[in-house]
């Protein structure tokens, strides 16, 4: 395994586990009837710090086991492959965005999906936001190690 798929590969736990930090959190929150503007401001902040903090560290080891890996550049297949994880990527973006738009504006109506009512609108509209571009890097990252292990 190469050290670009190993970058992708530890990129893509690391985004999983920040999914699975930040829902488990807000469903917690959500639960104890804790959640508020204030605490999802704070869960937000310490999961952007996590995401940080863990992805610098990790990548710092990785390269340096993989150190004249980590200083050739990208070829023309990286790129590529990059695109096409990244196209991937888009399409799923693009529908969680349609889908906050239209579940707030369809929220009357309805009681089908994934807001919490003690958060205002807005508050709702970043959770959807959220949600969705950590689910498209997932799709970008998953899209990326298929592609090279394919062969493209």
């Amino acid at each position: 395994m190469s050290y670009k798929e190993k970058s992708i590969l530890l990129t893509l736990g690391l985004t999983l586990y920040l999914l699975y930090y930040y829902y488990s959190g807000l469903n917690g929150l959500a639960n104890t009837n804790a959640l508020t503007e204030e605490s999802f401001t704070y869960l937000l902040m310490t999961t952007a710090i996590w995401l940080t903090s863990l992805a610098i560290g990790f990548h710092i080891i990785v390269a340096a086991v993989h150190a004249k890996e980590a200083e050739e550049g990208d070829d023309e297949r990286d790129k590529q492959i990059e695109i096409l994880g990244t196209r991937n990527a888009y399409y799923v973006l693009v529908f969680g965005i349609i889908s906050a738009v239209a579940q707030t504006q369809f929220s009357h109506f309805s009681d089908i999906g994934i807001s919490f009512s003690t958060l205002s609108s807005g508050y709702n509209i970043i959770h959807y936001v959220i949600v969705s571009f950590l689910i498209a890097e997932i799709v970008k990252y998953i899209s990326q190690l298929y592609y090279y292990r394919r062969g493209f």
